[in-house]
């Protein structure tokens, strides 16, 4: 199928190419017949909701790692889902907490740290200078 100007007739790109797709076919299909990206993605999007281990073609499209992760997800019923939920924001609050007590160690030591350069400076003005 052509895009064409409608006006003036002309060809709108002739990069542009429109595929029909049939998704039930890749259903059919095997894991060992994908042969391109295109095969990988239509392949995992036709089954993705009976798959119930690692999604296919992660070495080929590491993107299909994510695409298992929400996969994942979907399945969870409302009780993981909440349980789920609640580790992610556990997990997050004890980040953010250990990423301040980190800051606050560094400023603490830098002080402390200026703070002794300072008082062992005076001490060797007051043995060898003053």
């Amino acid at each position: 199928m052509q895009l064409k100007v409608e006006e003036t007739g002309e060809l709108f790109s002739d990069r542009l190419k429109v595929f029909t797709l049939e998704l039930p076919n890749y259903r059919k299909m095997k894991e060992e017949d994908c042969k391109t990206r295109i095969d990988y993605w239509l392949y995992n999007i036709t089954n993705l909701e009976t798959m119930t281990t690692n999604i296919p073609f992660q070495q080929q499209q590491p993107a299909f790692k994510k695409v298992g992760n929400i996969a994942e997800l979907v399945r969870m019923t409302p009780e993981e889902l909440k349980q789920y939920n609640i580790s992610i924001d556990s997990y997050r609050t004890i980040l953010s907490i250990m990423k301040n007590e980190r800051a606050e160690g560094i400023s603490e030591g830098s002080a402390k740290g200026k703070a002794e350069e300072k008082e062992k400076a005076i001490e060797e003005y007051r043995l060898f200078g003053g």
